[in-house]
């Protein structure tokens, strides 16, 4: 997966919107830095997602019970594992000064997709989850 393919994926976590913002160059590399965080985030922005509106649907989604960023679905995802993807999403909300909004989560409610895909994203040397 290209640097182009992940900034769509982020926008699309951030926004809700499968679009690519403008304006992202794309290396071909299969995961992003840093400073291309900083492109896609500033790419958002110039297509009219500013930190208010991207805090927005967060509030929305978490108002709804659903988490933020949102959820890609695997089939969509490809190569990118689920926490791959939030960990960018999260970087690059932060660039904007959207952080994530910290919430307790009652154990003894049932683990949503979202949380099961996060679990079995993990390194072989850290077992199977059931």
């Amino acid at each position: 997966m290209s640097e182009a393919e992940l900034a769509s994926l982020i926008a699309w976590s951030l926004t809700g919107e499968n679009a690519l913002p403008a304006g992202v160059p794309d290396s071909g590399r299969p995961t992003a830095d840093s400073s291309q965080l900083a492109q896609i985030a500033e790419a958002l922005v110039a297509a009219g997602w500013n930190s208010r509106r991207i805090a927005a649907v967060r509030e929305t989604s978490m108002e709804a019970g659903r988490s933020w960023p949102l959820a890609v679905p695997a089939e969509v995802r490809g190569e990118i594992g689920a926490a791959q993807l939030l960990t960018a999403s999260w970087a690059v909300a932060e660039e904007l000064g959207v952080g994530a909004e910290v919430r307790l989560r009652d154990s003894s409610a049932p683990l949503s997709p979202r949380d099961r895909a996060l679990m079995k994203d993990r390194p072989p040397h850290h077992g199977n989850v059931g």
